[in-house]
């Protein structure tokens, strides 16, 4: 997938009445993560210019009442980070887990205080990721 252009996705979140955190901003312009499966610190990447929307549009039928906006999702799972934002600001992260598809339920699963707590968890994501990947070619 290309990449989409920076200003793009800060539009994205701008038609629901919000801005994207400044953090959000940086690690979109260092290239932090990736937009394909198995790019940079994988297996996180970041949402697609269609995913970026509120989950109670999405899904309105999964009685979410905080205004929830994916940045990013877990690939092979059914797993969003997630910005909430309150007055147009975002005040943290959540990392929510779904039933793939229309989901009948959504679980937060984690809260951070800030994208960089988030993204620390990321690191610890994509080592596990990589060990894995070690560990299985050993056995080979």
């Amino acid at each position: 997938m290309k990449a989409p252009a920076k200003n793009q996705l800060v539009e994205k979140f701008r038609e629901h009445g919000v801005e994207p955190p400044s953090e959000y901003i940086w690690l979109l312009e260092h290239e932090t993560l990736g937009f394909d499966d198995f790019s940079q610190l994988e297996p996180w990447q970041y949402c697609g210019l269609e995913e970026i929307l509120p989950l109670s549009v999405r899904w309105p039928d999964a009685g979410i009442r905080q205004l929830l906006i994916p940045f990013a999702r877990e690939q092979g799972s059914d797993d969003l980070a997630c910005f909430e934002f309150e007055a147009g600001n975002a005040v943290r992260v959540w990392h929510i887990h779904y039933s793939l598809g229309k989901p009948v339920y959504v679980e937060f699963f984690k809260q951070y205080s800030s994208v960089w707590e988030w993204l620390h968890s990321v690191v610890n994501d994509a080592k596990v990721c990589f060990e894995l990947r070690r560990d299985h070619g050993k056995e080979k």
